[in-house]
């Protein structure tokens, strides 16, 4: 901390102070709603000077919109306002005079354009007092690259640059982290699964307003993720009805037959319950799939899906200073034969169910003195359900898997969260400071029904290696709470030096541990360099406390019995069970140290570049203690009915994390609403706790220290929307990276040689579509028809890793190249 003090002190005394200013003006920014916008850029220009040799003075709104500018003289000035995710407000023109100046600027919310209208997207900008490292996409990029399957929310944010891959399930993974070390946020509330801490929300494309991912040296008041936060704001309507439809005329497939493959058809409607005072915005979306395995025979060979989601989201101005948000989102989804595959027939599949209702309500209160008061209420409810097709024993061989699954589930899981934040009104004291402080509550439950049979692993030869059964109660239930308060202060020392200060604490009921968790940031811009922004960060971010795994002891248990070459028992059948105890255990930590550059350059590119090294320790993990031959609360195999302990796993604080990333990002506006951007990324992901072991793991090992399952050292991305005349459009999305690594295991499921050896082949894949806008009927449409997997690359999926398979390291899985269309109604004629 003396260093640092050292610092500021250095860079605060060669940072030239503003020059005194004559005249002030003052105003405000708002959206198409009256609400205030933060963090947008007002700069002015005289009218009476040339623009190449125009300065230019500026400033930055707060958190209720309020901005003030200083300018030399009276006179006439062209404002601009920016700030990404908005339409551009360029050559206004303003007349500042000796009095009071007071205006309010309106920023209309970027959306996808159906007329012509001679506006433009805001182009990235250099924010000095943004403390986080932020990755953004706007509503029009959503719509507009073609990342394969649009329709999907998870597959959207592949198009985000720097550490952001999607493994094999389709999971989404931030800056080297597992799918529950990301804050999932909607509007404002957490959405992901109380029971896992996964993102399981099925969301319209279409609904989207902004996707944005902060890490690394992100504020105070985002925690429970090493990852960062993906905070996801979606569409509200205005004084103007909207309507759009996509989809809504099924394709015809030709895979071994004509069929109807994959539909999704999604409606949006917008518009004012009471002008100037309340609007609406309803996102439907509609998911019927049909999946086909060539390889296995006709009538056992298709797996189909189905369900249906639905955002509703409500805003009504109280007052002008008095804002009230609230929404409702409805999940229903199901898919049987779920898992089908060239090595999973149909027997082995399942059927799956899953529900979800999530509920919020904000109220936001705006004060005169600058001042900003909120708390809000969400609820989050989840269902699941997992049927297999019969209850014989699960077979797992070298060459594929037979019988039927091994467990019929049933899970429901809530949270209720209520969080309260006030942001003070700014003040000097050697120089500028912006306080925001607030609350997060959480209480979460979750109840499971689970009947479990077994599973046995056989040789090449049909013979049976080793049979694994369940036993036990697979009803209980856990409920937990969670309590968090935050403090974080931007603190503008000069007009060029920036230091955000945060500070953090969590506790939750089941670890009992008040965590501390402080942020720090540095951003400088240095004298006679306006376009270019250094930043330094450090920061230290704690997991959350997870039911999933605070359970296991509650679950079933295994007996294990291991048969020799020709058919005998050789051992057990031993019991393998977890313990849980939370005394003594710490909530996991992680440190980022972070540095990183932003640079305008000529011509309208964006540049920026980014290091990110990140240490976790005391994760949670299960390790085997079965040489003492008795559980903690002293019971030994004889209370399970085994002849002695195969494992005794107890949850401990050993799992160690590693994470370091180099990323390059360029982009750039052109022709007013397009975007073109390239991004490459070098990184890598360890950890000694590679596999999270429950009751459900098939694989055994020794050595659980390697790569992640996702890691990609190697990532480069690059995509594109661009006009090629009025009515015609072109776009492609280019993304090649490092295949994931695997494991090769033996016919009993024991890993051979390191943790994820080897490698899928790398991937890659470059779709190109071409899209035509026209007026039919009245109506205003638009028609892309397009190539997804240009080259045809394999960029399998899937591998038998069995090293005594005859088949033995076949890939298979992935898409070939295909054809597709979309069809988008986008409203009436104006």
């Amino acid at each position: 901390m003396r260093r640092f003090a050292w610092t500021v002190a250095i860079l605060a005394a060669v940072t030239p102070a503003g020059s005194a200013a004559q005249i002030q003006l003052s105003g405000k920014v708002i959206d198409e709603t009256k609400v205030a916008v933060a963090r947008a850029v007002v700069s002015l220009r005289s009218a009476t000077l040339e623009p190449a040799g125009s300065p230019s003075w500026q400033a930055t709104s707060d958190a209720t919109g309020a901005f003030r500018v200083e300018v030399p003289a009276a006179g006439r000035y062209w404002l601009r306002a920016e700030r990404e995710g908005f339409f551009l407000l360029d050559n206004y023109p303003v007349d500042v005079d000796t009095g009071l100046n007071d205006i309010t600027v309106e920023l209309q919310h970027q959306r996808e354009l159906h007329e012509s209208i001679d506006v433009s997207y805001s182009p990235a900008s250099i924010d000095l007092e943004q403390v986080a490292v932020e990755e953004s996409v706007g509503a029009g990029d959503v719509i507009a690259v073609p990342y394969p399957s649009t329709h999907s929310f998870e597959n959207a944010m592949r198009i985000m640059p720097g550490g952001v891959t999607q493994d094999a399930r389709g999971e989404i993974h931030f800056n080297g982290a597992a799918a529950d070390q990301t804050y999932w946020t909607l509007d404002g509330f957490n959405i992901t699964d109380p029971l896992t801490g996964r993102f399981r929300t099925d969301l319209s494309v279409e609904a989207t307003r902004s996707l944005t991912l902060s890490s690394a040296r992100y504020s105070a008041e985002y925690g429970k993720g090493a990852a960062g936060t993906l905070a996801i704001q979606t569409g509200m309507g205005d004084d103007r009805f909207r309507y759009s439809a996509t989809n809504f005329v099924p394709g015809l497939e030709s895979r071994k037959g004509l069929i109807i493959g994959d539909w999704r058809p999604r409606v949006n409607v917008s518009g004012p319950v009471a002008k100037g005072r309340a609007w609406f915005f309803n996102s439907l979306n509609a998911e019927y799939s049909q999946h086909v395995v060539n390889e296995l025979p006709k009538g056992q060979d298709r797996r189909v899906s189905y369900g249906v989601s639905n955002l509703l989201r409500g805003q009504f101005n109280v007052t002008p200073s008095n804002v009230l948000h609230s929404g409702i989102l409805l999940n229903t989804f199901q898919s049987p034969r779920t898992g089908l595959s060239t090595l999973d027939p149909l027997p082995t599949t399942l059927d799956m169910r899953s529900r979800q209702a999530f509920f919020h309500i904000k109220d936001q209160q705006y004060f005169a003195n600058g001042g900003v008061l909120e708390f809000g209420y969400a609820r989050n409810a989840t269902f699941g359900r997992e049927i297999p097709q019969g209850s014989d024993l699960y077979i797992l061989t070298p060459i594929g898997r037979r019988g039927t699954y091994f467990a019929d589930a049933r899970r429901w899981s809530t949270r209720h969260q209520w969080l309260g934040n006030v942001l003070a009104p700014s003040f000097s004291f050697g120089g500028t400071h912006t306080i925001k402080s607030g609350v997060d509550l959480n209480t979460l439950g979750y109840r499971q029904a689970i009947d479990r049979t077994g599973y046995e692993r056989w040789a090449l030869d049909g013979t049976p290696r080793r049979r694994v059964l369940f036993a036990g109660n697979g009803r209980f239930r856990r409920n937990s709470t969670e309590a968090a308060w935050y403090l974080q202060d931007v603190w503008k020392l000069q007009p060029r030096l920036v230091v955000g200060l945060g500070l953090r604490q969590d506790w939750d009921r089941i670890v009992r541990d008040w965590t501390v968790s402080p942020r720090l940031s540095v951003n400088w811009s240095p004298p006679r360099w306006d376009d270019t922004k250094l930043s330094f960060g450090y920061a230290v971010v704690h997991d959350a406390t997870h039911l999933r795994a605070f359970t296991r002891h509650l679950d079933q248990y295994t007996l294990t019995t291991v048969f020799d070459p020709l058919g005998g028992a050789a051992f057990g059948p031993a019991v393998t069970v977890f313990e849980t105890e939370p005394r003594g255990l710490r909530a996991p930590r992680y440190v980022n140290w972070s540095a990183g550059i932003e640079q305008r350059l000529p011509g309208g590119f964006f540049a920026r570049a980014n290091y990110l090294r990140r240490r976790g320790r005391d994760g949670f993990v299960f390790a085997n203690g079965v040489n003492s031959g008795i559980t903690r609360e002293g019971r030994t195999p004889a209370d399970f009915g085994g002849a002695g302990f195969a494992a005794v796993y107890r949850m401990m604080n050993y799992r160690r994390d590693v994470y370091d990333a180099v990323e390059i990002t360029v982009r750039k506006n052109f022709r007013k609403q397009y975007t073109w951007l390239g991004s490459y990324t070098r990184s890598r992901a360890r950890s000694n706790a590679v596999l999270d072991i429950d009751i459900e793991t098939l694989t055994t090992f020794t050595d659980n220290f390697g790569p992640v399952p996702w890691d990609a050292p190697h990532r480069l991305l690059s995509w594109s929307y661009f006009p090629l005349s009025e009515k015609w459009a072109f776009a492609y999305m280019l993304e090649w990276r490092s295949g994931f690594p695997f494991s090769v295991e033996d016919e009993e499921g024991r890993i051979i040689g390191a943790m994820n050896s080897r490698r899928f082949p790398d991937f890659l894949e470059l779709n190109t579509h071409l899209e035509r806008r026209f007026n039919l009927g009245g109506h205003r449409w638009a028609v892309r028809g397009g190539v997804n997997n240009l080259t045809d690359r394999l960029n399998p999926t899937l591998v038998n890793n069995n090293i005594s398979a005859p088949n033995f390291l076949q890939y298979t899985g992935g898409t070939s190249r295909a054809f597709v269309t979309r069809i988008r109604w986008l409203g009436k004629k104006e």
